[in-house]
């Protein structure tokens, strides 16, 4: 079983108030994902604490993540969180991962178009003619190699 991924320490106090500021997010939203990226609880946690959903949570932490100052977030994700928060890889990052592997070039223009061009996991799936979780399995093996 993998161990869950917390968000702990990408953060100080101090730089999630200066992001914060600039924010569109509610407090109640903001005081949610700072007890995440800076107190470094799980959202799962949060989620059942405040008794929302789990995707509600992550709505709330990719605004906050896809903001500009947000870079530190994006650039120390791991691969469950850089296939939650499409574009979120830089392309110099992709592609040294993609090299890595060895996918059909359609599955690496696939996952590219969600982690570099910030499209949508279900969104490219539609397109495609596949399932979200096909698209996400490729993802995972690109993101695995970031490792």
């Amino acid at each position: 079983m993998q161990r869950p991924f917390t968000y702990s320490g990408l953060l100080t106090a101090r730089q999630f108030s200066k992001l914060a500021k600039t924010s569109a997010v509610s407090k109640m939203n903001l005081a949610r994902v700072r007890r995440i990226l800076v107190d470094g609880e799980s959202t799962q946690q949060v989620a059942d604490n405040e008794g929302i959903s789990k995707t509600t949570m992550y709505t709330s932490l990719n605004k906050v993540c896809r903001q500009p100052g947000a870079e530190k977030i994006r650039a120390n994700v791991n691969m469950v969180s850089v296939a939650r928060f499409p574009g979120s890889m830089t392309a110099r990052q992709f592609n040294k991962a993609a090299k890595q592997t060895r996918l059909y070039p359609e599955s690496l223009a696939r996952a590219r178009r969600v982690l570099v061009d910030g499209e949508r996991t279900q969104d490219v799936a539609n397109r495609e003619g596949l399932t979200r979780e096909a698209v996400f399995r490729v993802i995972r093996i690109i993101c695995a190699e970031l490792d």
